[in-house]
């Protein structure tokens, strides 16, 4: 906590190769806006740039592998943060509220990303690292600004994409085994939605209130559809196989379905 709450503090320059920077250590450093970054070990500690309100731009070390939780919460002003392709994981509500973050890339060795990660972010698009082994809850949740997102094989975890309205673009690639709670609630722009082959279990409320959903294409062998999946999508057409617990489902529902 060795300057939390300097809020006076501008910018950081450290003169030596590699430095430990401590949980908290510049949280609510509401005026620094530049900071150049030594080695700092494995981690970028948790909360250490939390509410830097002012700071702009971040480039972490390369030797970097995780960037702990809440480290840039609500650094409202951050629109750039390059990744080193060490990082492997991205730790709960790192970049929480990172509303001028619009890209990111994620190195390919990215395999955890946590809850709420980038929630509140404005992040426009996302491609998921084809090796990413875990993603957390409410992870995109609440990024107005997101339009397109392509996934990685993993499940699709609990309010992942809700409230995501501006969303119109997802790909879920075959693999893909469940998808969970609520994962695309309120997501009023996705328009069309193709679930892989792979997909067995759909959650409750996993679409709901996504009002201009017109084409859903569901596969055979779904084991499972939790309730009010679709509750809200007026426009809805459900694209399934004869005898399949989707058709029974649509039917149960009334919803429109066409047998394909």
């Amino acid at each position: 906590m060795a300057f939390s709450n300097c809020t006076s503090l501008e910018s950081v320059e450290f003169h030596t190769s590699s430095a430990e920077i401590g949980a908290h250590a510049f949280e609510y450093c509401s005026s620094l806006t530049s900071i150049e970054l030594p080695s700092v070990g494995y981690c970028v500690a948790d909360y250490a740039f939390s509410g830097c309100q002012s700071l702009e731009e971040v480039e972490l070390p390369d030797d970097l592998s995780s960037i702990g939780e809440h480290a840039f919460e609500r650094c409202t002003n951050l629109s750039s943060i390059i990744l080193p392709e060490s990082l492997t994981s991205i730790r709960e509500y790192a970049l929480w509220g990172c509303e001028n973050l619009t890209h990111i890339d994620l190195p390919k060795r990215v395999d955890y990303i946590n809850e709420g990660a980038f929630k509140e972010s404005g992040i426009t698009s996302i491609t998921m690292p084809s090796g990413l082994s875990s993603l957390g809850s409410q992870v995109f949740s609440n990024c107005e600004n997101l339009v397109s997102v392509k996934l990685s094989d993993t499940s699709i975890p609990e309010r992942a994409f809700e409230e995501c309205k501006s969303l119109r673009e997802v790909n879920i690639p075959n693999g893909v085994g469940i998808i969970n709670n609520s994962a695309f609630y309120g997501c009023e722009s996705l328009n069309s939605v193709s679930i892989p082959e792979s997909v067995f279990l759909i959650g409750s409320a996993v679409f709901k209130g996504c009002t201009e959903l017109e084409e859903v294409y569901l596969p055979y062998r779904i084991l499972g559809l939790g309730s009010v999946v679709f509750q809200g999508c007026d426009n809805l057409t459900l694209y399934v196989s004869e005898n399949s617990l989707s058709q029974k489902y649509a039917e149960f529902y009334d919803i429109p379905y066409v047998v394909e």
